[in-house]
């Protein structure tokens, strides 16, 4: 028969009681089960350490797995940013602001730009401090935006892609 380790543990409890009840007596009845049942522990134990070492394998592909599916990822979404950046170079090449198929078409939109500061030219009005001295960017941005020039700081021009359906 079959018992799970729990079971036995339960089974095994229960004879010690019975001995315990019978001051250390133990009938042939009694013996023949608790001789069954370490039996049983032991085979038991034996398996659980097969299905241990079994699972930790399995865990270790697993995790194999998962760094592999996280590179094909990463790889994945370079491959994107490469076919995104071709588009773009087009639409660029070609002096247009869209890009049509016969279903889809891609728009270049202006955005907000980076914004690129060089810290050691940057004016200490535009600087705050936190526990270092860095540029507030907030500030910068904001006075560049009204058209300030401020040394050690510009907008790098930037768009971004979009898809739309190909009806206008």
């Amino acid at each position: 028969m079959n018992h799970t380790l729990t079971t036995l543990a339960g089974d095994m409890a229960a004879v010690l009681e019975l001995i315990d009840q019978a001051q250390g007596e133990i009938n042939p009845t009694v013996e023949e089960w608790l001789t069954d049942i370490t039996q049983n522990l032991a085979t038991k134990v034996d398996a659980y350490v097969g299905r241990l070492d079994h699972l930790s394998l399995v865990a270790d592909i697993c995790r194999k797995r998962a760094q592999d599916a996280q590179k094909a990822a990463q790889t994945i979404e370079r491959m994107q940013g490469q076919l995104e950046a071709r588009i773009k170079d087009t639409i660029t090449a070609l002096g247009v602001s869209e890009l049509s198929g016969n279903e889809w078409r891609y728009k270049i939109s202006k955005t907000k730009g980076a914004l690129v500061i060089n810290e050691s030219e940057l004016p200490p009005l535009y600087m705050m401090t936190v526990t270092t001295q860095s540029p507030d960017k907030d500030r910068v941005r904001d006075a560049l935006d009204k058209g300030a020039t401020i040394p050690g700081a510009m907008i790098r021009p930037g768009f971004q892609l979009r898809k739309y359906r190909g009806s206008k």
